[in-house]
């Protein structure tokens, strides 16, 4: 998928190794966004973790030379989905709830087709994670969003 998406950009502006870095570039922002974002909905409180988050990841999908690789693409589409599926639990209707799950599905596919590895690593991760919510709502007399009467 990182060759589709980096076709796209030559397409769009042209073939030159300053196109071929600013789309890892754009890539690592928005990792670095996606990452801030999801630690705010996970600990909203602590404003601090949140930017130590999306500095370490800033860092961490730094791509060697500055070119894009699959593993940066596809771990950007697991986070993707971690932070769709956060704002999909947190929705308050169900229409929000199902497009965002459907965000999510659609990020997992992506980091499937970017990279085998991190899109089998995020399904499973996701899948446990939607299990375990699921289960404290169940356990506490919620099912799927409503109080049980």
């Amino acid at each position: 998928m990182v060759f589709w998406i980096q076709a796209a950009t030559f397409a769009l502006f042209g073939v030159s190794y300053r196109i071929y870095v600013l789309t890892a570039s754009a890539l690592n922002g928005i990792g670095v966004i996606l990452a801030y974002t999801l630690t705010r909905q996970l600990i909203p409180e602590r404003r601090w973790l949140a930017l130590v988050a999306g500095f370490l990841t800033g860092t961490w999908l730094c791509a060697p030379m500055g070119t894009p690789h699959p593993e940066q693409t596809g771990f950007i589409a697991v986070l993707a989905s971690f932070t769709a599926v956060m704002a999909g639990v947190k929705s308050s209707s169900d229409q929000r709830r199902w497009i965002w799950m459907t965000v999510a599905g659609a990020s997992l596919g992506a980091a499937f087709l970017c990279k085998t590895n991190a899109g089998i690593f995020a399904v499973l991760a996701v899948l446990i994670v939607v299990a375990a919510i699921f289960r404290e709502r169940l356990s506490s007399g919620w099912v799927i969003g409503w109080p049980s009467e």
